[in-house]
């Protein structure tokens, strides 16, 4: 780790807290973060006393304003108590940084949620019941929350989708007492403004108004749960803000004809203009239970692909729950055994003829692999022929929780060496029996590595066997399924290597060789090593160019693990590892986190820099820096002779722009959004190989993430950047 590392790391250390294996007040042990906002991190941990894991914010500032935050949702949450709102169990202060201690939640945050899809009318009335009779209790307090938002709504259940019947309010960070002087200015915006209620966006002096105001945000959130989107939305917060003070949402049952009118009529006036016109939490929640009575069995019926709904029988012995991901070649659903109520996760083919081949290769495949980093195949069959459904073949296999690699990536960035070498390492494990059964993945990718969830672990699954290659027949296979023989390409290109561009037929162990390289690479550098604009660029980078480089990208790491890296990446497959468990071997070192460290250069006899000193050689490094690129600047402008040679420099918009939204994530047949639960799936191209000299080592055991911690992204308060596409209900 260079000095400049060691500088940053512990700035970010003195800002954020306390960090993993800390403990505080000699009770709570951090065991890993689960979640980050601008307010601070929110960290997993061991309570020492009852044994307990709980959740505790370590809040970040130390200003006046974020002192009075801080203590305002401690004082909130100490003064209600109810199912619907994450109980209070401690606070205080570590090494000059505030805590707070929660209960742990396990699910998903109701953002998250509605990224898979709209609730159900059923989902939506408990919703609704739920948190109204828990913003009823906040109320009677004299508390406002004053920022009731999806991602303020926490699906406690028993898996990473949560359930709508554990709802839960999060974040009282802004929450005020309707007695308590304002934390902010007047007229400044607090809260999120695609949730906003009318007087709030007016600036409208707080009063006994702040309720009415609860009622209008979550009038918003049903409108999404029923509808998929928020009620109002805009490219600019200003546009948004008049939206919200002038026009009147679109009635819910202009595109959700089967809601009940009554629910149409509840939402449409906790919508109100008027704060007087709305009803109170009370009556909301009343009314939501009169109508979840009222819903005839059926009636709420969810369709997941023509012919087959929410709760429907598959194989005669498997219950419909819903579904968890689409692909191409299907769809993946989440059911429970009818008998012995396990929870499965059933891949369904979605065309009946052309693609069985494919299908039948996958569960056959995966069947034979008895490591345990390969999801397990409980069952196979096929739909009747005489449903509505037709006849389909489908595979049952072991429901995973967690996140494929993809996902981790995309929420953390680029990993820590021991981390990323021990995903590796695990995949290893399978890949290394699969070819010793002639069976080679050929579509390794982040995607196809799926993290599951253990109490102290991470346990690694490859997943999506559907195009893999057999380099001979199965033993004791019903039918022959062998290698394809013709020139079709099939893989993702960005992880192909050059011989498996040319002809998928080519593709042998070392194929997979070279895309645990590029997983490697990436997870390591939150980069490929071969890119481009488009497909045909990238493929053409493969064949024909070097890879970049791990320290270009700026990620330094030891030289041994860069030349196995390199090794894998050859373009020559005979230059590559022979054997995956060699390549295993090679990254071995590097699957702890000292070695790791040590080996990238780190002292291992020079004590780490207190938080306190480091954050003053970080500071003094920055002031240099800053001194440096003043002086640099200086030099630059004084050499300009020529005005010309200054930049054009773009006139202010009159209005800010919207940044672009976030793209969602892409659906695999196996692929889990965020942190929902997700299902294995496999593909798997053949090898030459017909048996290994030994297994791999196995990968040290790493934190496991937890579900998502009652922690939300803050909401606006004083400055407010009115070009945040958070703030636009996107």
């Amino acid at each position: 780790m260079s000095l400049g590392d060691r500088a940053l790391e512990g700035l970010r250390d003195w800002v954020i807290g306390p960090g993993e294996g800390e403990v505080l007040a000699d009770r709570y042990e951090l065991r890993r973060r689960i979640g980050e906002g601008g307010m601070g991190v929110v960290y997993a941990a061991d309570d020492r006393v009852s044994g307990k894991s709980v959740a505790i914010k370590i809040v970040r500032g130390a200003g006046d304003h974020d002192t009075a935050r801080f203590e305002r949702e401690v004082a909130s949450l100490a003064r209600v108590s109810h199912p619907a709102i994450v109980k209070h169990i401690a606070h205080g202060v570590h090494e000059g940084a505030r805590y707070l201690v929660m209960d742990r939640l396990e699910g998903c945050s109701l953002a998250e949620r509605l990224r898979l899809g709209r609730l159900s009318i059923r989902e939506t009335l408990i919703l609704g019941r739920r948190l109204a009779e828990a913003l009823g209790e906040v109320h009677r307090a004299g508390i406002a929350h004053r920022d009731i938002k999806p991602s303020n709504v926490f699906l406690a259940g028993d898996d990473a989708r949560g359930a709508a019947s554990g709802a839960c309010l999060l974040d009282f960070g802004i929450a005020r007492p309707r007695e308590a002087v304002t934390l902010t200015a007047r007229g400044a915006l607090v809260g999120t403004p695609g949730y906003m209620a009318p007087e709030r966006v007016r600036g409208d002096e707080p009063s006994e108004r702040d309720p009415a105001s609860d009622v209008f945000s979550l009038g918003c959130v049903l409108y999404e749960c029923l509808l998929g989107r928020p009620p109002f939305a805009a490219q600019t917060t200003y546009e948004l803000l008049a939206r919200v003070l002038l026009e009147v949402a679109p009635l819910v049952r202009e595109e959700r004809p089967e809601a009940p009118l009554g629910l149409e009529a509840l939402v449409e006036q906790m919508l109100a203009k008027e704060p007087r016109e709305r009803p109170d939490a009370a009556e909301v929640a009343r009314t939501c239970a009169e109508l979840e009575g009222a819903l005839p069995p059926g009636a709420d019926r969810v369709e997941i692909v023509p012919g087959l709904a929410e709760g429907d029988v598959v194989g005669g012995k498997y219950r419909v729950e819903r579904k968890l991901g689409e692909g191409g070649m299907g769809i993946v659903l989440a059911a429970r055994h009818l008998e012995l109520g396990t929870r499965v996760a059933i891949k369904l083919l979605r065309s009946t003829d052309a693609e069985q081949g494919r299908f039948l290769r996958e569960a056959q495949a995966t069947s034979r692999i008895e490591s345990d980093h390969v999801a397990r195949v409980l069952d196979v069959g096929r739909t009747s022929a005489e449903g509505a459904l037709g006849e389909r073949p489908f595979i049952v296999m072991e429901h995973l929780r967690g996140v494929d690699l993809a996902r981790r990536l995309a929420d953390r960035g680029p990993l820590p060496i021991h981390v990323a070498v021990g995903y590796v390492i695990q995949a290893c494990d399978a890949i290394g029996e699969a070819h010793a059964l002639g069976i080679v993945h050929r579509d390794l990718k982040p995607s196809n590595l799926f993290i599951c969830e253990r109490k102290d672990a991470e346990l690694v699954k490859v997943l999506d066997f559907g195009i893999s290659k057999l380099t001979r027949p199965l033993e004791g296979a019903s039918i022959a399924l062998t290698a394809t023989a013709d020139s079709t390409v099939m893989g993702s290109i960005a992880y192909m290597s050059p011989e498996q561009l040319e002809s998928s037929a080519r593709a042998d162990a070392r194929s997979d060789v070279w895309s645990l390289g590029v997983v490697l690479f990436e997870s390591l550098s939150g980069a490929r090593p071969f890119d481009g604009d488009s497909a045909v660029a990238i493929a053409a980078r493969i064949a024909a160019s070097p890879p970049r480089s791990l320290r270009a990208l700026g990620r330094d790491v030891p030289p041994k693990l860069e030349e196995a890296i390199a090794k894998c990446l050859a373009k020559d497959p005979d230059a590559r590892f022979a054997a995956i468990d060699e390549l295993a071997a090679a990254l071995a070192p590097f699957a702890t986190e000292g070695a790791a460290a040590a080996s990238a250069g780190a002292a291992e006899a020079t004590p780490r820099p207190s938080r306190r000193s480091s954050a003053a050689l970080a500071l003094g490094l920055m002031a240099f820096t800053i001194a440096m690129a003043v002086v640099a600047v200086g030099v630059r402008r004084w050499g300009r002779n020529d005005p010309a040679s200054e930049p054009a420099r773009e006139a202010p918009s009159a209005q800010p722009r919207a940044s672009e939204p976030l793209p969602p994530p892409s659906a695999t047949p196996a692929a889990t959004p965020e942190a929902a639960t997700a299902s294995a799936s496999a593909t798997s191209p053949a090898t030459t190989r017909t048996a290994l000299p030994s297994k791999p080592p196995k990968a040290p055991a790493s934190a496991a993430p937890a579900a998502v911690a009652p922690s939300a992204p803050p909401p606006i308060e004083r400055e407010v950047d009115l070009t945040d596409p958070a703030l636009l209900g996107r």
